[in-house]
């Protein structure tokens, strides 16, 4: 093994046994309340992700069941263009993999609402109002699954901050 193959194998062994790192918390509580409902976007960046079997389709179930689950109503497309602020919760995951399978990912959950520029009001632009902490991490590729777990911990903290600001009567 080369030096450089070795050095690279252990930054990488490190790098799996911290296996992941939060890196903030969630931001814009106050921009949840008074949603009626939110409409679910997942999306991927990275051909690898889909590349290597990775379905975005159970995790945008999971979103909405969990949604449902607490009374936060998911919306249709003819909806959500009804709904002022046209709320989307937008979860992207992206991630790499390098030669011996192991994924570089992270992923991300924020709200995006129609909002008005200050300086001019009759712009009207999509732009995130509330983000998860977020996480990137390390994975082998059959810890696949395990990316679902995160993601739904990362929806978690948006039903908490939604119910905070929108408490049930």
């Amino acid at each position: 093994m080369t030096r450089i193959k070795r050095i690279s194998f252990f930054v990488m062994i490190f790098l799996l046994i911290s296996v992941g790192m939060v890196y903030a918390e969630s931001v814009g509580k106050e921009t949840l309340q008074g949603l009626k409902g939110v409409n679910v976007w997942v999306g991927t960046i990275g051909s690898d992700v889909e590349k290597d079997g990775f379905s975005i389709n159970p995790i945008q179930t999971d979103i909405e069941l969990k949604l449902r689950m607490v009374g936060i109503k998911v919306l249709t497309k003819e909806e959500l263009i009804k709904e002022p602020g046209m709320p989307i919760l937008f979860v992207s995951i992206g991630g790499i993999k390098n030669i011996v399978g192991v994924w570089a990912f992270f992923i991300n959950v924020k709200l995006l609402q129609q909002v008005y520029l200050l300086r001019d009001i009759n712009l009207l632009y999509p732009a995130p109002t509330w983000t998860s902490g977020g996480f990137m991490g390390f994975r082998f590729g059959s810890e696949k699954n395990s990316i679902r777990d995160i993601v739904k911990d990362q929806v978690d903290e948006f039903i908490n901050d939604y119910l905070a600001v929108n408490p049930k009567e």
